[in-house]
């Protein structure tokens, strides 16, 4: 596992630009990858186009295979999966990995609105997955819950996640199940997450 933090000014338009230019890169590799659009505004009826994105990011990510990418507009993302989150088990590859990234870094906020018949904001049990660039908040128990290995967490922010103690005080920022690896975390701001009368809680666990 590589942990690398980065935040505020320290993240610079060189490095923004290198990441750009990776994503922009990874789908070629693949020929014939996918690029799947997701608006507040959209339909999941729609082709999922630039002009007629997918509503939801759970149907895109459900019609998502190695190469794909996903591109969300700015807007406040609530649909999962019950009893999860948003759960995301498709397997990319490592030269070509399905990447989910917020169109406007922050602008795309993942809010798990404290519901009842969640746990997580994200579930990954995937590989070789990329999230770039979004705001995580408000999940009963945990931001992102990572069971798969290889995937890779840019750039998000991480926040205000496990704070309602719920039935389980247990929460975190982020959470990687123990046999995973490969996974990478660089350029998180990830705060305030957890119940405040628990001493189980982590940002990063």
């Amino acid at each position: 596992m590589e942990v690398r933090y980065f935040h505020g000014e320290g993240m610079s338009m060189n490095y923004r630009a290198r990441r750009l230019i990776l994503l922009l890169a990874w789908p070629l590799c693949g020929g014939e990858a996918a690029t799947f659009y997701v608006a507040t505004t959209g339909s999941d009826s729609n082709p999922g186009t630039a002009d007629q994105p997918f509503q939801t990011i759970t149907y895109a990510y459900s019609q998502a295979s190695a190469g794909t990418t996903i591109i969300v507009a700015p807007g406040t993302y609530t649909d999962h999966t019950i009893g999860t989150g948003l759960y995301f088990s498709a397997n990319g590859t490592a030269a070509n990995p399905i990447v989910l990234q917020s169109q406007v870094p922050g602008g795309a906020i993942l809010d798990g609105q404290f519901a009842s018949d969640r746990r997580y904001g994200i579930y990954l049990d995937g590989s070789y997955n990329i999230i770039d660039g979004f705001v995580i908040t408000r999940s009963p128990i945990t931001g992102i819950y990572v069971a798969g290995n290889g995937n890779q967490f840019l750039n998000n922010e991480i926040v205000n996640n496990g704070t309602q103690g719920a039935s389980d005080p247990e929460g975190q920022g982020i959470y990687s199940a123990e046999d995973t690896s490969g996974n990478m975390y660089e350029g998180n701001y990830i705060h305030d997450n957890g119940y405040p009368d628990s001493n189980l809680d982590h940002g990063l666990y």
